[in-house]
């Protein structure tokens, strides 16, 4: 296998010039959003496309496409598409920051589902590299930029799937609900079971309440370094190791 690319079970994707690479979030994320079919699909600061091309494999009849600021990203989103294009289908990407992408009225309530691993840094250091702290920090997308324009993109029945660390999560939720969206699921993950949380998977959907919102935990390895069985059970379809 070529070192530079990193193969699941029904994909292989290019993992080297991105300025944020494969990784366990967006894996998570990818793999635990529920994707209806047929859709149209957003990935909102795609990197590789992992997150758009593994829903592209849960639902290939949906129209799914990504957006990034960073053109290296871009160019290696867009070389991933070409490479499982004969075993995906086509997946589209472009060079947009969601604060432009809003404004083409083209994309105004059009997406059923809008998935993301936000850059969420806000206080902490900044990254070494300019590329890697865009991808990481919140300095090009703010959680309230986001909650400004998903609303706009989201057709109203839509879904929003995103992971974020539990410590940011509160004004997450907050400014979610003063857009009028509510969880509808939520994934509690820790690194092991008697551990504490570390992250959240939210599916948010604007109505004013959800009678049955599903809740679950994940813990990622068991006491031995082990992938646990939940961690598992999500990625399954996914990594070659299970």
């Amino acid at each position: 296998m070529n070192k530079d690319y990193f193969y699941f079970k029904k994909f292989k994707l290019r993992n080297k010039e991105a300025s944020l690479k494969v990784n366990t979030d967006g894996v998570l994320l990818g793999a635990w959003a529920k994707v209806g079919a047929p859709n149209f699909i957003l990935d909102i600061g795609t990197g590789t496309g992992v997150i758009a091309l593994m829903c592209k494999q849960k639902s290939p009849e949906s129209t799914v496409h990504g957006i990034d600021i960073d053109d290296i990203s871009i160019r290696e989103s867009i070389h991933n598409a070409v490479v499982n294009k004969d075993v995906l289908g086509e997946v589209f990407f472009h060079k947009c920051a969601l604060q432009a992408f809003v404004l083409d009225e083209d994309m105004i309530n059009r997406f059923d589902h809008i998935i993301c691993n936000p850059p969420y840094f806000k206080n902490s250091t900044p990254a070494s590299s300019d590329r890697k702290s865009n991808a990481k920090h919140d300095t090009t997308l703010t959680f309230e930029d986001f909650w400004f324009c998903v609303p706009q993109l989201l057709n109203q029945a839509g879904r929003v799937s995103v992971i974020i660390p539990t410590d940011i999560s509160d004004g997450f939720i907050e400014l979610a609900k003063n857009q009028g969206f509510t969880i509808s699921r939520r994934c509690k993950i820790s690194s092991r079971i008697d551990s504490k949380v570390i992250r959240l998977l939210i599916e948010l959907r604007r109505v004013a309440y959800v009678e049955n919102a599903v809740e679950s935990k994940c813990h990622i390895y068991t006491e031995h370094r082990m992938y646990s069985g939940p961690y598992r059970k999500i990625t399954e379809a996914f990594y070659l190791k299970f």
